[in-house]
């Protein structure tokens, strides 16, 4: 038996009823509406989105049955000044949400057509009653004629063993069940897919901050075993911002010391993401509302995902194309592209700073210390004297941590091919007779950091 969807909203008996989506996906809670006030405080506090028409409807039903007769009900007059103000007062509800409007604007209509016709009282309220339950009815067999139009149409953009293979689909907020009268929008489409036997996995954003996705939209991925996986969206959003500024014609820039350069790595496919716990996803901290707003206040953990997920995609960074961005600036000055290249040359700005360690220049050895951690070219020529010389690596980071190490250090790199391939020549320092003199030869032990004086430099 094929999983079944969840509903919103529930009528029987002549109930209106909804699911209490802030408490999803832990607590399933259905609430009455018994007036037009509640049924405009669910809309507005996004409790049940898909409710305007059926409001109306099970309102006009209650005064057709009720007795005595209600007082917008003695004539046709009464019943316009009594439902006209209504649909204005459910439409501020949300404003931007297009279907409530289209909702409204539709019963707004039957109520006009109904009244120019001179129709009794009582028919005007039952075509407005049937109107709203039309549009709810309507919407259903809608959303799954545009899923299969929606679903058939991309199977046909891709190729034949993508389309034997599954496709995969990622959607934002919530867009299913919940969010419509039955089966949804976007997330329609990934079911239609996941039904034909052509979705390999649907991927979901938390879409904070009410957290539709990772609340709502798991929770009915879940329900239908369709398998999924959640994308974390609040910690990684530098690739989003930077299409967004391409596509506005706004400068990106990145802000980072040339520590954070690493010339091992040809693109950003070489760069080893940190994956985070997934639990991490699924769990908020925050103080009990309303609380007393004292540092003393009493703070929860709560889970805001189902139990259970399998997928959870929750990476510390994302990796941004160098072709999105306008510049690199570091402490030693801002790269550019090239008019016409995709990538960024940074050996300009590595040389420069190569050429900072100088012998004169600075005098603190700890100062000399920082900078050559700072510098990327000194990975690799650290590597390579140390196995040269067969010393561990903290015997040469001593070494390199004097000044008479950081002159070993660059006349070892300034002989090093590789090195001279990525900087270009780095021989000439501006160095004196004297200073050439204190170079690292052959023959002299650079563990020994004592002048020919006998002096430490």
């Amino acid at each position: 038996m094929a999983p079944q969807a969840l509903t919103s909203i529930r009528t029987s008996n002549g109930k209106l009823e909804i699911v209490n989506q802030l408490l999803l996906p832990h607590t399933t809670e259905f609430l009455e509406i018994n007036s037009i006030q509640e049924a405009h405080d669910a809309i507005k506090t996004m409790k049940a989105p898909s409710l305007a028409s059926l409001a109306l409807s099970y309102h006009l039903s209650e005064g057709l049955a009720a007795s005595p007769t209600p007082d917008f009900l003695a004539s046709p007059e009464a019943l316009k000044a009594h439902v006209e103000p209504i649909l204005s007062f459910l439409f501020t509800a949300r404003p931007t949400a297009v279907n409530l409007g289209a909702a409204t604007r539709r019963l707004q209509n039957t109520l006009t057509a109904s009244f120019t016709a001179e129709s009794d009282v009582r028919v005007i309220a039952k075509a407005i009653i049937a109107e709203g339950k039309q549009i709810a009815d309507e919407d259903v067999g809608r959303n799954k004629e545009m899923s299969k139009w929606g679903g058939d149409w991309l199977l046909k953009r891709v190729s034949p063993e993508k389309s034997l293979s599954g496709l995969n689909v990622m959607t934002v907020c919530n867009t299913g069940s919940l969010a419509t009268s039955g089966y949804g929008t976007a997330l329609g489409l990934i079911t239609y897919l996941h039904e034909a036997g052509k979705l390999d996995k649907a991927y979901y954003t938390q879409t904070t901050p009410y957290h539709q996705g990772s609340r709502l939209t798991a929770l009915e991925l879940q329900t239908l075993n369709i398998p999924s996986v959640m994308l974390c969206d609040t910690m990684i959003g530098t690739y989003n911002a930077a299409v967004l500024a391409a596509r506005h014609s706004i400068p990106f820039i990145v802000v980072a010391p040339i520590s954070t350069v690493d010339l091992d790595v040809v693109d950003g496919s070489g760069i080893p993401i940190e994956q985070r716990p997934p639990l991490e996803a699924c769990l908020v901290r925050g103080a009990l509302y309303p609380g007393t707003g004292n540092p003393t206040d009493e703070q929860a953990v709560v889970m805001i995902t189902p139990r259970g997920l399998e997928g959870i995609y929750n990476p510390s960074f994302d990796v941004t194309p160098a072709e999105l961005i306008t510049a690199i600036v570091t402490e030693k000055g801002v790269a550019v592209r090239k008019n016409g290249e995709k990538t960024f040359d940074l050996s300009g700005i590595m040389y420069a700073l190569f050429r900072s360690f100088k012998i004169h220049c600075p005098d603190d050895d700890e100062t000399i210390r920082h900078y050559l951690y700072q510098c990327s070219h000194y990975r690799y020529a650290r590597a390579d004297l140390v196995a040269k010389l067969g010393r561990d690596a903290h015997a040469a980071d001593t070494l390199y941590g004097t000044r008479k190490g950081v002159k070993s250090l660059l006349q070892y790199v300034a002989d090093t091919d590789r090195l001279k391939d990525t900087f270009g020549d780095v021989t000439p320092y501006n160095l004196t007779d004297d200073d050439e003199d204190d170079y690292l030869q052959p023959d002299l032990d650079p563990f020994d950091e004592e002048d020919d004086d006998g002096e430490d430099d």
